[in-house]
């Protein structure tokens, strides 16, 4: 089994179609996108440390597991500690950029108006892995 580079977790299931379809185009080709953090949990779960993801992306705003509470969890949790987590949310407030950022976030971005741009911060995300 190839190791799958990055992970999305987004709720929303028109961001998740915006999501894979702009990796497809900027031509990433070894990505998960997942609807909820529940079903992070459960991909990352069974994998061995060799097979994690090398980058995670997260919505903020979700249920069950909001983002914040997963980023969370997976910095506390020894066997997903090294594995770079970004936000991406639709809140731009300064003060919960800086408490992702201080919970360990390697990067928060807000979502982007625009295809283009989408595909452009994904293309960075996707490419510093």
């Amino acid at each position: 089994m190839v190791p799958v580079k990055l992970v999305f977790v987004d709720d929303d299931p028109d961001d998740r179609d915006l999501i894979r379809g702009s990796l497809e185009k900027i031509g990433a080709d070894n990505f998960v996108v997942l609807d909820s953090s529940c079903a992070l949990l459960n991909f990352l779960g069974p994998l061995a440390e060799k097979d994690l993801p090398d980058t995670i992306v997260l919505d903020l705003n979700m249920p069950e597991m909001d983002g914040l509470q997963i980023l969370k969890h997976l910095k506390s949790t020894e066997d997903y500690q090294q594995i770079p987590v970004y936000i991406l949310t639709t809140t731009s407030r300064p003060d919960v950029k800086q408490q992702c950022i201080r919970e360990g976030a390697a990067g928060f971005y807000t979502k982007p108006s625009s295809i283009a741009e989408l595909e452009t911060l994904l293309n960075e995300i996707y490419n510093t892995v």
